[in-house]
């Protein structure tokens, strides 16, 4: 099973969005902790916002401070954000037919992902153990980033296993290594 997610960010606030083939202009304001974003329509956009990217649908995430990454969604931390609709598998518009609660937050330093994901766990494929194997093989969640720039566009793709085994890569760069980048990954009877 293999999910894809499409996440933006712009500057230092970073947010999730669905992809769209007609696209309108949203925008971000700058929040306080545990306030969840909307998007203003760019008319109403004014002080303390900044554009975000082209999309007709934005996910919600919510402001906190940094926390650690341990892979325990349970933590009261992530109550803060609401879950984002189903993904789709990749190369299909169909929902997938599993349940998936993916919530995102954010913080003046990182974006994080918290992504449940219920399955047969005896037909789980889940074989490489080592950053930047061919993890795009076994089930993963796989989190595309857009990040436009002055400097030029980069686009950044990040495939996680249910061992927490990520493959990062940037504009198509398979050695490519995020500095700082933290994963974990729990894996229980029905769900990782």
């Amino acid at each position: 099973m293999r999910f894809r997610m499409i996440l933006a960010c712009a500057a230092s606030v970073a947010v999730g969005v669905a992809a769209a083939e007609s696209a309108k202009s949203a925008y971000v304001g700058v929040l306080k902790e545990g306030q969840a974003f909307a998007p203003a329509v760019e008319e109403a956009a004014g002080a303390g916002h900044m554009p975000v990217v082209d999309t007709d649908e934005v996910f919600p995430a919510a402001y906190v401070e940094d926390f650690e990454v341990d892979g325990d969604v349970t933590k009261p931390v992530w109550q803060k954000a609401k879950s984002v609709p189903p993904p789709c598998p990749v190369r299909s518009t169909t929902p997938i037919p599993y349940k998936t609660d993916i919530r995102m937050l954010y913080s003046k330093t990182g974006l994080y992902v918290a992504a449940t994901l219920w399955q047969d766990m005896s037909k789980m494929v889940c074989k490489w153990d080592q950053r930047d194997q061919p993890v795009w093989g076994d089930d993963n969640v796989e989190i595309f980033m857009f990040i436009p720039s002055e400097k030029g566009n980069r686009l950044y793709q990040y495939v996680i296993n249910p061992l927490g085994t990520v493959a990062d890569i940037r504009d198509d760069n398979r050695a490519y290594w995020t500095r700082g980048m933290k994963v974990k990954a729990s894996r229980y009877d029905d769900r990782w």
